[in-house]
C-alpha cells in the first residue's frame, strides 16, 4: 500500500515529539508554519527524513519545557512568574511593561514572530528573548500607542497629566478639533520618530515632541488617509480638497471639475495617472514619492482575467493589468499588440503562448510568474502544481497549532 503525504499549514508547529516511526508513515511531508518549535534531536530527524519546511522562525525548546502560545499581540505585565519554567511563543508583537522583571524570570525562552517593545533600561537585559523583527526600547513610564497614531478631539480629554506616550512609527495631528492647549496644560510628551502635523498645531506639537522627531507639515484642513486610495468624487466628498495619503493613489477621473477641487495633495507612495491627467499634475500643488504613468483602461485586483483583442479594441490607449492573480493572454494577440497596448504590474501568474512570452516580459513590472503554454509539462509543473499533486494523496491540516 502506497504511503500518503502529509501537508500542514499552521501558525505554530511543534516537532519536539516527532519520532522516526512517525515520519516514516509518510512519503513526503510539507510544513508551512509561522513558528517551528524543535529541539536538537527533532531537528536531526527532520534533516534525515523527506521533510520540506517553510517557516518564518525556528525556536529551539527542550522537550520538558512547557509552552505558552498566543496568536496575536501579547503583553507581559508585572506579577509572579509561571509556576513551572516555560517558553513563551508569541505570533505577533510583544510588549514588556515596566515592573515585569520578576515575571520574566519564569520564561526560559521568549520567542516573538514580530517586534518586541521593552523599557529602555531593560535593553540588553532579557537574554532569553529572540525575535524575527526588531527589539525596540521605549522610555520607561511611557504608554505605548498604535504604530501609527492619529489624534482626534477625544485624545486630549483622555490624556493623563505629565504622561509620556510612545508611538513607534508616526504620530498624525491634523484633525481640526484637536485641542493642543489641553495637551500643553497637561504637560503631555510624545516620543515618536515622525510627526505629520497641520500648520495651526505646529508650534504646540513641536514643544510636545523631542528634537529628533522628523516633521512633515501640511496645510490647515488637510485630511489623513491611512492606506491606498483612488482619487474620485466620493473621496473628495469624504475627505475634502486637501488630502495626505499614506500609500498609493490612483487618479480615477479625467473630469476637470473634480480634479480642480484638489488644492493640496501629498502622496507617500506612488501617484498613478494617465496621459490626459499630466496637465492637471503640472498645475496642482502635489507632493509624491513616485509617479507612474498608466495607459487607458485599468484592470485592477482581478482574481482571473482574460486579455484578448476585443479588450484592446475597446481600449485604444492600452490596458494596464495591476495586482491581478491570474491573467490569461489570448493566443490571437501578436507580440506587437502586447508590446504596444498592454502593461502588467505586480501580477501573480501570467499565462501566454511561447511566441508571446518575450513581449510579455518586456512590459512586466514585479510580476511573479510568466508561463508559456506547455511549460508545465516540460518543467514538471512548478510549485502550485506540485502542491496540488500532493493534496490528492495527502493528510492535510489547516490549523493554529499542530504537534507532529
Amino acid at each position: 500500500m502506497a504511503k500518503k503525504n502529509l501537508m500542514v499549514n499552521c501558525n505554530l508547529c511543534d516537532i519536539r515529539k516527532a519520532t522516526k516511526d512517525r515520519l516514516a508513515q509518510y512519503e513526503q511531508i510539507l510544513i508551512n508554519t509561522d513558528i517551528l518549535l524543535a529541539d536538537a534531536e527533532s531537528r536531526s530527524l527532520l534533516a534525515e527524513a523527506s521533510v520540506q519546511c517553510n517557516m518564518d522562525m525556528l525556536v529551539e525548546v527542550e522537550k520538558d519545557i512547557s509552552t505558552i502560545q498566543t496568536n496575536g499581540d501579547y503583553t507581559i505585565k508585572a506579577g509572579n512568574p509561571p509556576q513551572t519554567p516555560s517558553a513563551l511563543i508569541v505570533n505577533g508583537d510583544l510588549l514588556i511593561e515596566n515592573g515585569a522583571e520578576q515575571r520574566l524570570k519564569g520564561y526560559k525562552t521568549i520567542a516573538v514572530n514580530g517586534d518586541a517593545f521593552l523599557p529602555d533600561r531593560m535593553m540588553g537585559g532579557v537574554p532569553q528573548l529572540q525575535t524575527s523583527g526588531e527589539v525596540i526600547a521605549y522610555p520607561e513610564g511611557d504608554i505605548i500607542l498604535s504604530h501609527t497614531t492619529v489624534l482626534d478631539r477625544y485624545f486630549a480629554l483622555r490624556a493623563k497629566e505629565n504622561q509620556g506616550y510612545y508611538i513607534n512609527r508616526c504620530l498624525v495631528a491634523v484633525d481640526s478639533k484637536i485641542d493642543t492647549a489641553i495637551l500643553m496644560q497637561k504637560k503631555v510628551r510624545f516620543h515618536t520618530p515622525r510627526l505629520i502635523v497641520a500648520e495651526p498645531f505646529l508650534s504646540d506639537m513641536l514643544s510636545l515632541c523631542s528634537e529628533q522627531t522628523e516633521i512633515t507639515e501640511v496645510p490647515q484642513g488637510c485630511a489623513y488617509v491611512a492606506d491606498d486610495a483612488a482619487l474620485n468624487l466620493p473621496l473628495i466628498k469624504r475627505f475634502g480638497p486637501r488630502i495626505y495619503v499614506r500609500g498609493d493613489l490612483a487618479v480615477e477621473t479625467d473630469d476637470e471639475r473634480i480634479l480642480s477641487q484638489m488644492s493640496y495633495l501629498h502622496v507617500e507612495g506612488t501617484l498613478c495617472i494617465t496621459e490626459r491627467q499630466q496637465e492637471w499634475l503640472q498645475n496642482a500643488e502635489i507632493i509624491c514619492d513616485d509617479i507612474q504613468l498608466i495607459r487607458g483602461t485599468i484592470m485592477d485586483k482581478k482574481v482571473k482575467v482574460t486579455a484578448d483583442r476585443k479588450l484592446l479594441q475597446l481600449s485604444p490607449q492600452g490596458v494596464l493589468f495591476r495586482y491581478c492573480v491570474q491573467v490569461n493572454i489570448a493566443a490571437e494577440l501578436s507580440p506587437e499588440e502586447i508590446l504596444n497596448g498592454m502593461e502588467f504590474v505586480q501580477c501573480v501568474n501570467i499565462q501566454c503562448q511561447a511566441e508571446q512570452k518575450a513581449a510579455v516580459e518586456a512590459v512586466c513590472k514585479q510580476c511573479v510568474n510568466i508561463r508559456a503554454a506547455g511549460e508545465e509539462e516540460q518543467e514538471g509543473g512548478g510549485i502550485v502544481d506540485s502542491v496540488f499533486g500532493m493534496l490528492k494523496e495527502s493528510d492535510a491540516f489547516n490549523c493554529d497549532q499542530y504537534v507532529l
